[in-house]
């Protein structure tokens, strides 16, 4: 009989760790999911795009998007190279605030893990009236 308890007991403490460590790897697996924030840059048919964050750059080609997980509380800036003769007239950034916004560009800081923000360029041509 002490056997069999024994045998008993074994398998809850195994049941019992088992359970603990897929449970830890789920908290780890979610804390990791939203501690970052992504950023999604919605490309434009008349301009490359260029995303800068700390010494890291990705250039998109015309008509790109992409989609860039990064740190929270990081300022980022987003390049516009227009092709002639277009020129790039407002920017839209949703979910972050631009902190500076150029002719060419667009600097905004991330906010919390979890946020998504949604950053465009909206071009016009150049009217020669």
């Amino acid at each position: 009989m002490q056997a069999k308890a024994r045998k008993r007991k074994f398998y809850i403490v195994t049941v019992l760790i088992l359970v603990a460590v897929i449970g830890s790897a789920a908290v780890i697996v979610e804390y990791v999911d939203s501690s970052y924030v992504s950023i999604e840059v919605i490309g434009s048919s008349h301009a490359s795009l260029a995303l800068s964050y700390d010494s890291t750059s990705v250039t998109l080609s015309a008509s790109e998007n992409a989609t860039v997980e990064v740190l929270p509380h990081a300022s980022l800036t987003v390049t516009a190279d227009p092709v002639s003769p277009y020129t790039v007239v407002h920017w839209d950034v949703s979910g972050a605030t631009a902190t500076q916004e150029g002719q060419n560009s667009v600097v905004f800081q991330t906010g919390q893990g979890g946020g998504v923000i949604h950053v465009s360029a909206e071009l016009a041509t150049n009217s020669s009236g």
